[in-house]
């Protein structure tokens, strides 16, 4: 392990997340939503000390292509993502927070579903189409001459059997 892996690591063991409510669970879970741990009964309480929790760590110097690799096959229990969401996996931070914002722009919103924006219905893609509008406006804005959608993303392997 490099050092500056450990030194992640070593920062993460020590600064842990903190979750002080419940929250965006589906609807099997939906009565638990802003409830602490100390207002979940006993048997949940137990259920969630004895879960364990799986982490891959990818170094940061891992090529690209393998990190993708890696996410496709953490994720191989669902359904395949798409691109923009292995975006989102792989290089979560501001510029992805701007597109979650971008996408909530209400002009932005009339511009890809008119309709639903004037009946006030309109709701974000979970497939992340509406941020990949907005992310190949950036891209073709910047010089649209060198862009190619088909070097987008490393495509997706064969699933084996």
């Amino acid at each position: 392990m490099a050092s500056e892996d450990r030194s992640f690591l070593a920062t993460l063991m020590r600064q842990p997340p903190v979750f002080e409510r419940l929250s965006k669970l589906d609807e099997n879970y939906e009565d638990l939503n802003g409830l602490s741990y100390s207002h979940l009964s006993r048997e949940r309480q137990f259920a969630l000390q004895s879960f364990t929790v799986s982490c891959t760590i990818i170094p940061h110097d891992t090529p690209r292509q393998e990190v993708f690799a890696a996410y496709e096959d953490i994720n191989s229990g669902g359904e395949d993502l798409k691109a923009q969401q292995l975006r989102r996996a792989a290089y979560f931070g501001a510029y992805i927070e701007l597109l979650d914002k971008l996408a909530t722009n209400l002009d932005f919103q009339y511009v890809r579903d008119p309709r639903a924006a004037r009946a006030g219905t309109y709701t974000l893609d979970p497939k992340e189409s509406d941020r990949e509008m907005i992310l190949r406006a950036f891209a073709f804005n910047r010089g649209w001459q060198g862009y190619s959608a088909s070097e987008d993303l490393p495509q997706p392997r064969a699933r084996e059997l």
